[in-house]
């Protein structure tokens, strides 16, 4: 089941769209800035696409 769903611009790193079914879970709120971290160190030679796995959330 998708919990959260956010998309950035990966050259500037910009949010285009996020939607979130349990914005008050405290969890989700810990991946997203987990998220946030991870975005932060991507750069343009980064793969173009992958998944991490953190705790029982897939990030992709």
């Amino acid at each position: 089941m998708i919990e959260s769903t956010t998309i950035y611009r990966a050259s500037d790193k910009l949010p285009l769209t996020a939607t979130s079914d349990t914005a008050d879970r405290a969890d989700l709120a810990k991946l997203k800035h987990q998220e946030k971290e991870i975005l932060r160190k991507l750069t343009a030679s980064s793969e173009p696409r992958a998944s991490i796995e953190s705790g029982s959330y897939t990030v992709q």
